[in-house]
């Protein structure tokens, strides 16, 4: 039995006596121990006796009548009553800080093994300390106890980062300073490292990274490891460990589309979508804090108009739960929309730029279209390229495929399967954003305009705070 569920059954012996069990162990508790523990905490700060007295009454009579409770429950209920109290003077928060930090030191170093608080742990608010104490402080796989200190937190993380010197060379004594300066502007709350390498510096996890975009092919699995399995996969992985992650599913074949290899129909994006979603509930209840996903679709894809109505109406309380949608916009649709023309959708799959061989959503030609030809500076590019390669260059290989030159494969390829009034496209998204938050936009030009490496490939989608796509 863990330490957080370590069982308290209470005794209605004036509602004074409870019986605890710890590790299998039944022991007598007597209430003396808990009033000691408030007392200690709410004296320290220059409150009364009579003050210990109505937190211990508080806290008993708010368990009278129930079978069992757990240890967890009562300091939290203990915690909770002084917060109460705060508004009325504020020595209670720093009471309900002491109390909870001698809970962790006494977990840490043993009950009566320690003499005086770190002053660095002191200058930490209670709201730091309870978030450090239910997420990030480690704690014993087996009993649940805590392991650290905040302090100890903060050398550990030092630690591991400063380690990475020994690679470029430095001494040990070099590493050591490193090490010190840095644990200097953590201890003093100059700089917050992200929540990964808060929770996993120094642990045989070790993942450091927050935000990843992962890729989401057309196939259940593919030899590389960037089908819709392996994505669901990586994404199950990351998540554990801290991590939030980003998809771009419009390489996905629209819903009714065939599919050769069952000749049975595609189920579309929002179906697999839910299935990412379930994982994520799943990985966020027994992980240490929320999954997060981004789920991004572009303004052409076929079943846009379902995606951009997924989290709306009665949907946004039920549906895609753990993610925030965006829609992926280019200039061309929000010129589209100013001029009131029609918009066209697309089937991807009908673009392949590769006929005859394997089907590989990399080379949908509208999954890698991005801006206009119009474009002075795709011009440049375009005839940089032909002048490079001779004159030609196969369009599956060439470093820009414009949007014109995939509407135009679309059309040739009998890709087109609807045509849309751009503004009524436009005014769900601003109605799905203004109702319940979602759809977000993307505006995918201006994002691979500012790309600094473009030459290597489109960005597709963000990870969910945006900041990376």
């Amino acid at each position: 039995m863990s330490y957080e569920e370590t069982r308290v059954e209470l005794i209605a012996v004036q509602g004074l006596n409870v019986t605890k069990r710890f590790m299998g162990r039944k022991v007598r508790f007597n209430v003396s121990k808990l009033r000691k523990s408030i007392e200690k905490a709410v004296l320290s700060v220059g409150l009364s006796i009579n003050d210990v007295e109505d937190i211990v009454s508080e806290v008993l009579k708010a368990f009278e009548g129930k079978e069992y409770v757990t240890t967890r429950e009562i300091s939290d209920l203990v915690e909770k009553t002084m917060i109460s109290r705060t508004i009325k003077d504020w020595r209670w928060e720093e009471a309900a800080k002491r109390y909870l930090l001698a809970r962790i030191y006494n977990q840490v170093y043993g009950k009566n093994k320690w003499k005086k608080f770190d002053p660095k742990d002191l200058e930490l608010t209670y709201n730091s300390l309870k978030l450090l104490e239910i997420r990030y402080l480690l704690k014993d796989p087996e009993t649940g106890r805590v392991k650290e200190t905040p302090q100890m937190l903060f050398r550990r993380v030092a630690k591991h980062l400063a380690s990475v010197e020994r690679f470029y060379g430095k001494s040990e004594e070099e590493v050591k300073k490193i090490e010190d300066e840095f644990y200097r502007i953590l201890s003093e709350l100059r700089f917050m490292p992200n929540t990964p390498t808060l929770m996993n510096a120094g642990t045989r996890l070790g993942i450091l990274s927050a935000c990843f975009v992962i890729p989401v092919r057309d196939a259940l699995t593919t030899p590389d490891g960037e089908g819709i399995m392996d994505a669901v996969r990586a994404m199950a992985l990351i998540q554990q460990q801290g991590g939030g992650t980003g998809f771009d599913f419009s390489e996905l074949r629209p819903k009714g589309d065939m599919v050769a290899s069952t000749a049975g129909v595609a189920s579309g994006p929002l179906s697999f979508m839910k299935l990412f979603d379930t994982v994520t509930d799943v990985i966020k209840q027994g992980g240490r804090r929320r999954g997060a996903n981004m789920g991004v679709m572009h303004i052409w894809h076929a079943d846009i108009e379902d995606f951009i109505k997924a989290k709306t109406g009665e949907a946004k309380e039920r549906f895609l739960q753990n993610f925030n949608i965006s829609v992926g916009v280019y200039d061309a649709f929000m010129e589209a929309v100013e001029e009131g023309k029609e918009w066209k959708l697309v089937n991807p799959r009908k673009t392949f730029l590769r006929p005859g061989e394997h089907f590989d959503s990399r080379y949908y030609a509208i999954v890698r279209a991005r801006h206009s030809i119009n474009e002075e500076w795709v011009q440049e590019v375009i005839v940089s390229e032909l002048e490079e390669k001779g004159g030609a260059v196969s369009l599956d290989e060439t470093l820009i495929i414009t949007l014109d030159e995939a509407y135009a494969i679309a059309e040739n390829e009998g890709a087109i399967t609807k045509t849309v009034n751009a503004r009524q496209l436009f005014y769900e998204i601003v109605k799905g954003a203004w109702e319940g938050g979602d759809p977000g936009m993307l505006f995918m030009d201006e994002i691979n305009r500012r790309h600094s490496v473009w030459y290597l490939g489109k960005i597709t989608a963000t990870n969910p705070c945006g900041e990376e796509p």
